[in-house]
């Protein structure tokens, strides 16, 4: 069964591209996984710096200050937000799906809210003005890190909306210039950041360093498996597997992935996606316990991707099992239909006989409305007497009595004389048959 993503990727060409697997031929007649092409978009004028996606959301930011809202339910553009007087070069989505909260090279952090896309947050320089280069919200959606130009990592309380407290990175010469790779764990009980030649972990628990991990090239993209396991793509074009579980002293266990350097990685339903400096992506089988990737299929998208995300297309799949549900429902209910009017038709049917006085009166009388409550077609009605009824009315009618079901006469009701109208005789309502 094919993993249920769908591969977005964000390029310097400012084209947002969407990718799904999908089951197709190679060349020889045998089945093959391929990727297939699912939107393009050109909204951005410039290279799209950064890519946000969560649930049914999607967000980029762009070179051009502006950051584009996607509904990918609709698959059309929802909102755009001119929020920043910059590149947006970091954005991402609270886990309880409540805020955006951006960040840009003028130095500014926003927040803004979902529900009608006003901005609740606005910090002006949570950097001392420098440029924020990395946003990333905990899973708990209470906490939030940023990673600045003036090498700051901030810790913020966004229950409060403000800084709880900062770490100089300056001191740490392993980080070089530029950290990178400010990526939370799934549960959210560590982070990383990565420096020229080495990744750190950092835990929640104690806010400094549990583990360090040097690398053979420079870490450019993180991906957390889980709480134990993170991917490192490096620039020779390596995967770097790193298991907390490992000794500290044990070396990253190294995956031949691309020939240029990994520029983005992703992971989602057991499946790892990585793209290439030069718009190579490859498709992986990610087996957590073994330590290994598997190829599924690759693909060149001809363009220079900046960003690499994916989104959970199981959320727009109906559930098979609902769909035969309804389609046995409905066949049951046909069924029954045909049933029913079978025997509809095979049920003996009798009529109330209808007579009128040899009157040209009497037709005028119907198209005045007096028997406007009655058929016209004496089709449309059916007995509703029984057997011993009939019997009762036969026996009456020889006797020259009442009938007992009426004080009038027989079954057929005798109508009041109007004036200037001679007698006449009118069905009585009869009851459809069950």
């Amino acid at each position: 069964m094919l993993p249920a993503i769908e591969i977005i990727v964000g390029t310097y060409n400012e084209y947002l591209l969407g990718y799904q697997l999908v089951e197709g031929h190679n060349k020889s007649g045998e089945d093959q996984i391929q990727v297939k092409t699912t939107f393009a978009d050109r909204s951005h004028d410039g290279s799209i710096k950064s890519l946000a996606v969560h649930k049914h959301w999607m967000a980029t930011g762009g070179i051009d200050d502006r950051i584009f809202i996607y509904d990918m339910r609709l698959r059309k553009q929802a909102h755009v937000l001119n929020l920043h007087k910059g590149a947006v070069n970091s954005m991402v989505f609270s886990s309880d799906s409540t805020h955006l909260i951006s960040g840009g090279i003028d130095g500014r952090m926003i927040a803004t809210r979902l529900a009608n896309w006003s901005t609740e947050g606005e910090w002006a320089k949570p950097h001392n003005g420098k440029a924020i280069t990395h946003v990333a919200c905990h899973p708990s959606s209470r906490l939030c890190l940023s990673l600045g130009a003036d090498h700051v990592l901030n810790t913020w309380n966004l229950l409060k909306g403000r800084i709880a407290y900062r770490t100089n990175l300056k001191s740490k010469h392993a980080l070089g210039n530029a950290p990178d790779c400010l990526v939370w764990s799934t549960e959210g009980n560590y982070f990383s950041i990565a420096g020229p030649l080495v990744l750190e972990i950092w835990s929640i628990q104690t806010a400094s360093v549990m583990r360090q991990i040097k690398l053979t090239s420079k870490p450019i993209c993180v991906a957390w498996l889980d709480e134990r396991n993170c991917l490192a793509g490096q620039e020779n074009g390596s995967i770097a597997w790193i298991c907390l579980d490992d000794k500290e002293t044990a070396d990253a266990q190294l995956i031949k992935a691309h020939d240029n350097r990994v520029k983005g990685i992703a992971f989602m339903h057991n499946t790892l996606v990585t793209i290439s400096s030069v718009g190579e992506v490859k498709v992986w089988s990610c087996d957590v316990d073994e330590k290994e990737l598997s190829l599924i299929t690759s693909t060149n998208i001809d363009c220079r991707p900046t960003c690499l995300s994916l989104l959970d297309t199981s959320q727009f799949a109906k559930p098979q099992e609902s769909t035969q549900v309804k389609s046995t429902e409905k066949q049951k209910a046909a069924r029954l239909a045909a049933r029913i009017e079978a025997l509809e038709s095979l049920r003996p049917r009798s009529y109330v006989s209808i007579e009128y006085d040899e009157n040209e009166n009497a037709s005028e009388a119907l198209s005045n409305g007096d028997a406007s409550d009655y058929e016209s077609d004496p089709s449309s009605f059916d007995s509703d007497q029984s057997d011993e009824e009939e019997q009762e009315i036969k026996t009456a009618k020889k006797q020259k009595r009442p009938n007992a079901k009426s004080k009038e006469g027989p079954s057929v009701e005798i109508a009041k004389r109007k004036k200037g109208m001679p007698d006449q005789t009118y069905p009585k309502r009869a009851k459809k048959a069950k």
